[in-house]
């Protein structure tokens, strides 16, 4: 799904001031650990731009390689 909306967002000038993209961690049965999924996504995100975006200097950073241990905490 991440894919289709940053495309979306990237093939939608006007609609948002898109500043840069956060890589997140995620678990499933193709990553090892939320810090793997963590750097599939960055590394996905990167190949997306590379394949559809003129401007490369849209940031694409790395976010938490864990998830929130409850919402309370930072």
């Amino acid at each position: 799904d991440d894919q289709y909306a940053i495309v979306h967002l990237l093939t939608s000038p006007g609609q948002c001031d898109l500043l840069g993209i956060c890589a997140t961690p995620y678990l499933n049965d193709r990553s090892v650990s939320a810090a793997d999924g963590e750097r599939k996504s960055y590394d996905e995100i990167v190949k997306l731009l590379s394949l559809t975006c003129e401007n490369t200097e849209l940031p694409v950073l790395h976010g938490s390689a864990n998830f929130l241990s409850d919402r309370y905490t930072p």
